[in-house]
C-alpha cells in the first residue's frame, strides 16, 4: 500500500504542507515507542486519521549507532547507508506507529518479512552528506484473535525537495508474547501457567542484569511470590517484561 492508494492528489498535497510545518519532528521519540535504547528518529507525524506516519531520521545519531565494518572508535561515519542502517528507522517508526492502530499492541511480537509480491524500489541512494532525511510508514492492518497482519509500504525521503528516494514493501504478523498468553491461562483459572510464566520472569531477569544502564523494575522475587500466591499483577508484570520506561507525559 502506497500513498496513493490512500489519498487524492489534493490530500497528498496536504500531507506533505502539514509534514513541514510539523513542528515535533525533531523531538526524539522515547526508548519505550521505538522499542531502542537509541531512538533513531524523532516524534511520530500521523496524517489526520489515516495509518500513514512520517518522522525525521537523525542520520548522524543513526550514522554512530552501528558501524558494520568495525573500523572506528567513534562510530560508523561512511557517507551512505549501509543496507542495516535502513532496518534501523524502519523497525522504529514502526513500532512507535503501531499502537495508535492495534489496542495493546505491547502485548504482541512481530515476525516480518518483504512482500515477495511488490519489489523494493530503489530509485536513488541516500547521501548522509546531503540528504535531510526522513521515513514514512503507510499501513494495512488486520486484527484478528490474539493475532494481527500488517501489510504496507515504507519510504525515504529528502525532506528538502519531497523527493522519495526509496520505497520497501514489507508484511508482518504479529502474535502474542508467550508471558501475555500465560497471563491469559490464570486469568481463566488454568494454575498450569504458573510454573512457565515463573520460568519466563527468571529468564527476563537474567536480561535486566545484563543491561548497561538497568531498569528500576519491580523485584523478580517479590513478583513471584505474588503470583504464587494466586494474584495476576497486571500492571507489574507488563513493566517487568519491559526493558525501556514508560515515558512521563509531563516530560
Amino acid at each position: 500500500m502506497k500513498l496513493m492508494e490512500l489519498l487524492s492528489q489534493e490530500e497528498i498535497e496536504g500531507y506533505h504542507q502539514e509534514w513541514a510545518s510539523f513542528s515535533d519532528k525533531y523531538r526524539p521519540e522515547s526508548p519505550y515507542n521505538v522499542n531502542s535504547g537509541l531512538p533513531v528518529i524523532g516524534q511520530i507525524f500521523q496524517f489526520r486519521d489515516k495509518p500513514i506516519f512520517r518522522a525525521h531520521i537523525f542520520k548522524r545519531k543513526l550514522q554512530k549507532a552501528f558501524d558494520p565494518y568495525f573500523v572506528s572508535k567513534d562510530g560508523y561515519l561512511h557517507p551512505f547507508f549501509h543496507t542495516t542502517h535502513y532496518f534501523f528507522p524502519i523497525e522504529q517508526i514502526y513500532h512507535a506507529s503501531m499502537p495508535r492502530l492495534v489496542p495493546n499492541y505491547h502485548d504482541y511480537i512481530t515476525t516480518d518479512r518483504f512482500d515477495s509480491k511488490r519489489p523494493t524500489e530503489m530509485k536513488e541512494k541516500i547521501d548522509f552528506k546531503k540528504t535531510n532525511a526522513s521515513v514514512e510508514l503507510v499501513l494495512f492492518v488486520q486484527i484478528g484473535k490474539n493475532r494481527f497482519v500488517a501489510r504496507g509500504s515504507t519510504t525515504f525521503y529528502d525532506d528538502r525537495t519531497n523527493k522519495a528516494l526509496q520505497t520497501w514493501y514489507l508484511e508482518g504478523i504479529g502474535e502474542l508474547r508467550k508471558y501475555v498468553q500465560n497471563m491469559q491461562k490464570l486469568m481463566r483459572g488454568d494454575t498450569s501457567a504458573v510454573d512457565d510464566l515463573i520460568r519466563e520472569i527468571e529468564a527476563v531477569d537474567v536480561k535486566h542484569q545484563k543491561m548497561i544502564i538497568p531498569r528500576n523494575y519491580f523485584p523478580k522475587d517479590k513478583l513471584i511470590d505474588r503470583i504464587r500466591a494466586g494474584e495476576i499483577p497486571e500492571e507489574e508484570i507488563h513493566d517487568f517484561f519491559s526493558f525501556w520506561d514508560i515515558p512521563n507525559p509531563q516530560a
